[in-house]
């Protein structure tokens, strides 16, 4: 769970004439309240718990701009890109769902892509290289890649608090995919804030 406001979205926006913005894992709404101000035709977010969409509806209910989707993002991501045409900020949060507020605990259903979406996310996304010139900002890094990041490792975060699942048990368990799908069209940068974070900026923007 990180927090969005460490990067400059409205910068990136007019930079990369982004039209939409997609979020997966919503949780309280918080990105989708510090984005929706923006000049955007759309702020999607994506999640799996249905208390927690009932809760972002209710909060943004007002807003006919935001749009809050029941769904396991690896399943119903796909359907939803082919509708976005224009460039969209990515911003790829969504991992075991409601383990950090307390709802499930962060071992359950472990092997599933349900727990760990990512890897299906970015597929589904690299299918629009070429036609649209997207931004994807991926949190949680610390789950694929080791690294000096600001809360340190992902091993000790779930030692603390009690968990004995560690990175090496984790399906997939690297960031390799990503960069073999990007690496020729986007610039990848590594943030070392919080819980570590990749940011994917189209190049020659």
């Amino acid at each position: 769970m990180g927090d969005i406001k460490i990067y400059n979205i409205k910068e990136i926006i007019e930079k990369c004439n982004i039209d939409y913005f997609v979020e997966t894992g919503t949780l309280l709404g918080d990105a989708v309240e510090h984005v929706r101000g923006n000049n955007l035709k759309k702020v999607i977010s994506f999640e799996i718990m249905e208390e927690l969409v009932d809760k972002a509806t209710k909060r943004f209910e007002e807003d006919d701009k935001v749009d809050i989707v029941l769904g396991d993002s690896s399943k119903v991501l796909p359907d939803t890109l082919s509708k976005l045409d224009g460039n969209t900020i990515f911003w790829l949060d969504a991992h075991f769902p409601g383990a950090d507020i307390g709802i499930n605990n962060y071992v359950d259903d472990i092997e599933t892509d349900t727990n760990l979406p990512l890897e299906k996310e970015i597929r589904a996304i690299a299918k629009r290289i070429g036609k649209y010139k997207d931004v994807l900002i991926i949190d949680d890094l610390w789950i694929y890649e080791d690294g000096d990041w600001e809360w340190g490792t992902f091993d000790n975060h779930m030692a603390k608090h009690g968990h004995s699942v560690r990175r090496s048990d984790l399906c997939g368990g690297d960031s390799s995919f990503i960069r073999e799908l990007f690496s020729e069209t986007h610039t990848i940068k590594v943030i070392n804030k919080f819980q570590g974070s990749l940011v994917l900026l189209p190049k020659n923007t």
